[in-house]
């Protein structure tokens, strides 16, 4: 994957749910557990694979597969800690 289009650092350190509102089909989001964002860190990926309106993902620990997104986590160290950063990129 390409580099994002877009990179936040999480206000008040720490997020534990999102919610998608318009977001196009090929859109990406990823969240992680540090600060710096490194692909060797734990993170979660959120896929939007069909036109999102509006939709909670309640967590970031849990993986999702239906048919409007996917939810992967990715443990490299461990489980998946305190959200302090996000990526987006458009689809």
């Amino acid at each position: 994957m390409g580099p994002f289009a877009a990179q936040f650092p999480v206000p008040n350190g720490e997020a534990k749910s999102c919610t998608l509102i318009q977001v196009q089909a090929g859109a990406k989001v990823r969240v992680f557990d540090s600060s710096f964002g490194s692909p060797q860190e734990n993170c979660a990926e959120i896929t939007v694979l069909s036109y999102v309106e509006d939709r909670c993902i309640p967590s970031f620990s849990d993986a999702i597969a239906d048919g409007e997104v996917e939810l992967r986590v990715h443990n490299s160290n461990g489980a998946l800690g305190p959200i302090t950063r996000i990526e987006m990129q458009s689809g």
